[in-house]
This record gives C-alpha cells, structure tokens and sequence, in this order.
C-alpha cells in the first residue's frame, strides 16, 4: 500500500511540474466606435475607428522543452465586431498562425507570420503598432507589400545584441 501511495506522490509531483512549465495567453481587443463622418448628417458604428485592422481574438503559448528550448504557437482571427463577421472571407486566422521552436541558436516558425521588414520597423515602435500613432498606422504600406505571408517558413536569432532573420513563403498549391 504505501509503494502504490509514493508512486501516486510522485507522479502528482511531476504532473504539477509539467504544467508549471506551459503557458497559454488568450488576449485581443475590441475595435468599435459610435461616429459621426465630418460633413454628414450621418451617424454610424464604425468598426476599426482606432486601429483600422478591427477588433482581434488571438491565443499564443509556450512550453519549456528543457536545456534552453521551447515549443510555441499563435494565432490570431480578425472580426467586425459592428457586424460579427470575420474581417476576411478566406483567412478565419488572418493576423498570424505559426508554431515553431525556439532554441540557443535561434527560433524556426513556420505558417502564416509577419514578414522581417514589418517586425524590424515594429520592434523600434515603443507602442508595438497597437498605438493610432505607431508608424504601421501612419504610414501607407505600399499596394503589394504584405506584412504577413501564409505557407512561409522563418529563422530568426537574437544573440549579444544581434537580431537577424531569414525568410521564405512558398506560396499555394494549385489544385487539380
């Protein structure tokens, strides 16, 4: 009896420590005002008044793998909430969806991810582009430049200072 009440100890030992070791956030906003459009008599709920992307659910999350290494994940959905409707038809995770390893040496994500031009230009933003002043809400990004790609694959590393990054989207099979 009391073999089978240690190895019972013991593994709720071991289960408390696994899940100390995981973390998952949920987090996201909502972007919706009552406006007025100057020059108009006409009233409106307008969606994405702020930050002109919309409102966004998102989840992200890491588990300590040991020795330095980590498994992560995130993904983020984009919605009207004026309306309830998803902001693109096509994309249900349209701000992100990656999972990776992160490493001493360095981090691989693969899935739909910003491009290293856009967080390069967000990580000297002190809002983090979530500020009606950030540079990606008063700057234009010019047609044909995307901040995220699908179906792409990155390396990135930050060491003593250094941060670098390399990147490829493959793109979408055709069908048939």
């Amino acid at each position: 009896m009391k073999k089978s009440l240690i190895a019972l100890a013991v593994l709720g030992a071991f289960a408390g420590a696994a899940s100390a070791q995981s973390s998952v956030t949920i987090y996201g906003f909502v972007d919706v005002a009552a406006a007025k459009p100057i020059g108009t008599e006409d009233k409106q709920i307008a969606d994405g008044a702020q930050f002109g992307g919309g409102s966004r659910l998102g989840f992200r999350g890491e588990e300590d793998l040991g020795g330095g290494w980590k498994g992560v994940f995130g993904m983020e959905h984009r919605f009207s909430a004026d309306t309830g409707t998803q902001s693109n038809a096509t994309n249900f995770w349209q701000g992100y969806s990656t999972v990776g390893i992160v490493s001493p040496y360095g981090a691989v994500r693969l899935g739909r991810q910003y491009t290293p031009a856009f967080e390069i230009s967000n990580r000297y933003d002190a809002f983090a582009n979530a500020s009606a002043a950030s540079p990606g809400q008063l700057i234009s990004i010019p047609a044909g430049i995307d901040i995220r790609e699908s179906n792409s694959v990155m390396y990135r590393i930050e060491l003593n200072g250094f941060y670098g990054s390399g990147y490829y989207a493959f793109g979408e099979l055709s069908s048939g």
